[in-house]
């Protein structure tokens, strides 16, 4: 164990030595104070703590990774390339020892770094908040009222940790599936089947348009319609204030923003006691409920941009989340369609913990980021040299997120049969290497954080067993392995 600490200890002050490391440190001190100061969102105090959060954290990370990589590199090749690694092996010290012992040494000096960079960014985000509640002139009533309101949205919908409920979408291939069989029930005008006439890659081409039909009209408001989305495994019996937050397009996907009128709304539910029980005198009857529909006042929304709703969840007896189920609607008052987009929801956000709780979460993301390159780039150096250790870090972290990149045409497909040739080739590629290669960019919740969402410990969870565990682990291993079997010997020859 002695020796142990002694490696660690011996590996923090090479670390603090060099030039590289301190370079990549003076960065991050200046990022930690710059992007705060110069990153201004939309000029108001919400989006300066939203701005500063997710870029803040994502600045944090990747200096602590590039540190990671260099460090990591340089201690595992310096000792053989300036031929001090015999002072080591000669003792009775065993080489998976000394493996650890320096990567203890540069994960420590990182993890310390990172909790200084996370509180001072903490820190930034607390003091900007309470500034928000400042006015200079306290006799001004408005003024009072707006930085009461501005503090009020920055605690509701970014210092806080909120579960997100999604919709209940309908069975999709169930519609397409019936829409396809009327279809194919058509006769030709000479009274033959239309089912007969077209081949197979045909009546594929149909099935992805009546694909794309259903997926527009099941996001589509007309005119003068109200549509109501369901929401399922809600907390039950909850009383409090939830935030719904939505994003309308106008003209379909248009990026031209507009102010279109229509008013949200939601389904209540409110106790009615029915007749007491016959024969049983003072005895309450069962509760029953009436469901009303009740709207909120007519406004003007903005379209393309996010945007968040306070709802109250329960209104003089009656409530809106009940049985766990909640039913939240938008009456379109323009003359044209409006449509909601599947992956922006409208999405339901409930709180479920403090701000500093879903931060600490974010921090041990990252952490978890930097640990997993670091570890990368030790295994790379057990039997590289240091441009080449770092060449093949850099290299694995790109196909990482090339995978990644390669999954993304499936999410406009259901199945793979219906994607074409060239995307079936490179979804197919894309699982290969994320059977085996870590995306770092499953690490990266500064997103969530910025947002007020919730972060998931089982989605923490599942990133730790599989990222970390399955695929890190087996890399530090093999580290271990060749760097006790690696031939060093070669040290003491000059090159």
């Amino acid at each position: 164990m002695s020796a142990y600490i002694s490696i660690i200890k011996l590996t923090c002050r090479g670390a603090l030595r060099s030039h590289v490391f301190q370079f990549l440190f003076v960065i991050l001190l200046l990022g930690i104070l710059i992007i705060p100061n110069t990153i201004k969102g939309d000029g108001s105090a919400y989006g300066y703590i939203k701005v500063s959060l997710e870029y803040s954290l994502s600045f944090i990370s990747l200096m602590l990774m590039l540190s990671g990589i260099w460090l990591g590199c340089q201690t595992m090749t310096q000792d053989l390339e300036d031929n001090r690694i015999h002072m080591i092996v000669v003792k009775p010290v065993p080489r998976p020892v000394i493996w650890l012992g320096k990567f203890s040494g540069v994960m420590l000096l990182l993890t310390i770094l990172l909790l200084l960079s996370s509180l001072a960014v903490y820190g930034f985000v607390s003091w900007q908040y309470k500034k928000a509640g400042i006015v200079s002139d306290k006799d001004n009533q408005e003024e009072v009222a707006n930085a009461r309101r501005e503090q009020a949205k920055i605690n509701n919908e970014l210092l806080t940790g909120r579960r997100v409920y999604m919709p209940k979408q309908p069975d999709i291939n169930a519609l397409v599936q019936q829409k396809f069989n009327e279809k194919m029930a058509e006769r030709t005008p000479d009274g033959k089947p239309v089912l007969n006439i077209y081949n197979e890659e045909q009546k594929k081409k149909i099935i992805m348009e009546i694909r794309r039909q259903v997926f527009a009209s099941i996001s589509e408001v007309k005119p003068g319609q109200t549509y109501l989305w369901q929401y399922e495994g809600l907390p039950k019996d909850y009383k409090g204030s939830f935030y719904v937050r939505y994003r309308i397009y106008a003209g379909g996907t248009s990026q031209t923003a507009e102010r279109i009128p229509g008013t949200w709304g939601a389904l209540f539910f409110f106790e009615k006691k029915s007749e007491v029980a016959k024969g049983e005198p003072g005895k309450d009857g069962k509760v029953e409920y009436v469901a009303s529909y009740l709207p909120r006042k007519l406004e003007e929304y903005l379209t393309i941009s996010v945007n968040e709703l306070e709802f109250p969840s329960e209104y003089m007896n009656g409530r809106i989340i009940h049985e766990e189920k909640a039913m939240i609607g938008f009456l379109n008052l323009s003359k044209k369609p409006v449509q909601f987009q599947l992956l922006d929801g409208p999405k339901i956000l409930i709180k479920q913990v403090s701000f500093f709780n879903n931060y600490l979460r974010a921090v041990t993301m990252e952490w978890l980021g930097v640990l997993v390159v670091t570890m990368i780039a030790f295994s790379a150096a057990s039997f590289l040299s240091m441009p080449t250790a770092i060449f093949a870090t850099l290299s694995y972290i790109a196909y990482g997120a090339f995978s990644l990149f390669l999954q993304g045409p499936m999410k406009n497909y259901d199945t793979l049969a219906e994607m074409p040739a060239m995307d079936q080739y490179g979804y197919i590629l894309g699982q290969v290497l994320l059977s085996v290669v870590i995306p770092i960019q499953k690490f990266s919740m500064s997103e969530f954080v910025a947002n007020g969402e919730l972060i998931e410990l089982w989605t923490m969870g599942t990133v730790f067993l599989f990222q970390v565990i399955v695929k890190g682990l087996p890399l530090v291993l093999i580290g271990m392995w060749i760097y006790s079997k690696r031939e060093l010997a070669m040290a003491s020859v000059k090159r």
